[in-house]
């Protein structure tokens, strides 16, 4: 299997992680933002030290992603989210979390 065809995609969410990381700065401790960026490190440092498949990796950057795109249309609907909102936004980076433990400690 290619190298680049590994390597695109992690400098593909490199890209979107930048500017949540200048987000993150800008937000209280544990937002919403800010566990994204966590998230994206624990999974490029799972990769890194072959603990995170390509298979696994590509499931992980899929639901981010997901998660990223379903906060844009909730902040875009009204500018900020709704507690519900929010809620659902935490509950499935709680379950994306335990994935990424999961697959790096299988």
């Amino acid at each position: 299997m290619s190298i680049l065809r590994f390597t695109m995609p992690v400098l593909f969410a490199a890209t979107l992680i930048t500017p949540l990381a200048a987000q993150a700065s800008q937000h209280p401790p544990y937002s919403i933002n800010q566990r994204q960026v966590n998230q994206q490190q624990r999974i490029f440092k799972g990769v890194k030290q072959d603990q995170i498949s390509q298979k696994e990796y590509r499931n992980l950057e899929r639901r981010a992603l997901s998660i990223q795109l379903q906060e844009r249309r909730d902040r875009r609907d009204g500018g900020s989210f709704t507690p519900q909102e929010r809620d659902r936004i935490q509950q499935r980076l709680d379950h994306l979390s335990g994935s990424i433990y999961g697959d790096r400690h299988d």
